[in-house]
């Protein structure tokens, strides 16, 4: 298996050069100098899964955006919920669904699933999502008034509540 922590002095490069190919390509970069520009660009990889298919979320101008890279298709931008300014892609699985949050108006974080057929698919009742198995059951947790639950999610039945005071981090193919 992969390991996690082997993409991130990698992948920084990458964000960076993606920026400066695609959106930023009428910038002159020897005079007036970089520092000088309005665009500041933070990325940041999460999650790899046996694929070699990295998530995360760059920052620019403020704006935060959820990605998927691979290999042979490059940096690929998720786009936005329908709702939502700004998204952070957590994890992704061996079918490339991949999990995170993202943010609209209400300022609280949304849960979503994202496909590459169907795209945003939001999440009702989980707090937060941080893994999710090559059965599409995602581990997460719930927030109440002086409580955090640690629950799963499975597709067609919804939440299922594990302990109270504790968060789950990861989660594996077996049921």
């Amino acid at each position: 298996m992969l390991k996690k922590n082997r993409f991130a002095t990698l992948f920084f490069p990458a964000v960076f050069l993606w920026a400066i190919n695609f959106c930023l390509p009428d910038m002159v970069f020897a005079a007036p100098p970089l520092y000088k520009a309005s665009i500041i660009i933070q990325g940041v990889g999460l999650d790899i899964n046996n694929e070699g298919q990295v998530v995360g979320s760059y920052t620019m101008n403020s704006l935060t955006q959820a990605f998927v890279w691979d290999k042979k298709e490059g940096l690929k931008d998720l786009g936005f919920a329908q709702d939502g300014y700004s998204a952070r892609a957590r994890a992704i699985n061996d079918l490339g669904q991949i999990i995170g949050e993202y943010w609209n108006s209400t300022t609280r974080p949304i849960i979503y699933i994202w496909e590459e057929k169907s795209g945003y698919q939001k999440i009702d009742g989980l707090t937060d999502a941080v893994a999710i198995n090559n059965n599409g059951i995602i581990v997460g947790s719930v927030r109440v008034p002086g409580d955090i639950f640690s629950v799963i999610w499975k597709p067609g039945e919804g939440i299922r509540y594990l302990t109270n005071n504790g968060r789950g981090m990861d989660i594996n193919d077996h049921n």
